[in-house]
C-alpha cells in the first residue's frame, strides 16, 4: 500500500497552478502589451505570483540553496562514478578535497 500526500487545509497553495500554463501566461506579460490582471483571467493562475515573476521576484527555488551549480554537481557524479568503476572508494575527506578545487 503507498502513501498519498495531502495538504493540510489552510496551507500555502503556491504550486497549485500547472507549470505549463503559468510559463505561457509570463510570456504573454512580456511579449505582449494585455494587463496582468487580464493574464490572470484568461489562464486561471495566481496574480501574486504572476506578478513576482515576471518582476523577477523570488526567483530563487524553493528550500535551501545549493553550493555548487547543476554543472559542477554533474561533473562531481562522473568523477565518482569513474573512481568507482576503478574500484577505488573515495571517502568524504577525499570528496571534499575535489569539491575545493572546483
Amino acid at each position: 500500500m503507498t502513501l498519498t500526500y495531502k495538504r493540510k487545509p489552510g496551507a500555502r497553495s503556491y504550486r497549485d497552478c500547472d507549470e505549463e500554463k503559468m510559463f505561457k501566461a509570463i510570456n504573454d506579460c512580456k511579449h505582449e502589451d494585455v494587463s496582468i490582471a487580464d493574464i490572470v483571467k484568461s489562464y486561471n493562475v495566481p496574480f501574486r505570483t504572476l506578478w513576482n515573476k515576471v518582476k523577477g521576484h523570488h526567483c530563487k527555488t524553493v528550500g535551501g540553496q545549493t553550493a555548487l551549480s547543476a554543472e559542477v554537481e554533474e561533473e562531481l557524479v562522473h568523477y565518482l562514478l569513474v573512481c568507482a568503476d576503478y574500484g577505488m572508494p573515495l571517502q568524504e575527506r577525499d570528496v571534499k578535497l575535489i569539491v575545493q578545487h572546483h
